[in-house]
């Protein structure tokens, strides 16, 4: 049963057989998700275990639209999130002025993502255990929507849904975010001695 569509009927029929089969093949993509977002291996591993409970139930609302993939990761960053919230891990989303960014501020976050700040962090010799690693030296909002925006392509406006704030507190978060990321980035390019330090296009 390793065909999806067989896989998701098993699953909607509530079948062990079923369950455990999306588990082994979505879990492993699902956990390094959640290693993104939570820093404590143990809680990472709670958080993953709580999102296929969540899976589990839900999967009866999946229709088809979309792919399953993209409907399972969102179940697992809604669920890093509660946890993040719950552990008074918090955003501090207060301490961000209410005021919208300005347009020059909207222009550059928007094109350091159309610039693809992952692909860059690749091009100059990042792996995704240094991603992790680097993500979680950001304080926790930061980290958070770095991750929600540029990784995982959610808007501006569901992360301010999410997040119970406004899309300008959210575009502020983002850019501040981007702006620690570069930090870090240059960092680890000196620290490495490597060459072409000027080419990286976060700007």
């Amino acid at each position: 049963m390793h065909n999806e569509k067989d896989i998701l009927l098993a699953c909607k029929k509530n079948t062990s057989e079923g369950q455990r089969m999306l588990y082994l093949k979505y879990a492993p993509l699902l956990k390094g998700v959640c290693a993104r977002y939570v820093k404590d291996r143990d809680d990472a591993n709670d958080v993953l275990q709580d999102a296929f409970e969540k899976i589990f139930k839900k999967i009866h609302s999946f229709e088809g639209i979309g792919s399953l993939e993209g409907w399972l990761k969102r179940i697992l960053v809604n669920t890093a999130l509660d946890h993040i919230q719950n552990r008074k891990q918090g955003f501090n989303i207060g301490s961000i002025d209410n005021d919208l960014v300005s347009s020059e501020t909207q222009d550059l976050d928007e094109e350091a993502n159309e610039e693809n700040i992952i692909a860059q962090m690749v091009e100059v010799g990042f792996t995704k255990e240094l991603l992790v690693k680097m993500l979680h030296q950001l304080p926790s909002r930061y980290g958070t929507v770095f991750n929600m925006f540029y990784i995982d392509g959610i808007s501006h406006r569901e992360i301010a849904d999410l997040l119970e704030t406004t899309e300008g507190n959210s575009r502020k978060l983002v850019f501040r975010a981007k702006e620690h990321v570069k930090d870090l980035l240059l960092e680890y390019l000196s620290d490495s001695k490597q060459n072409g330090i000027w080419k990286i296009k976060i700007k």
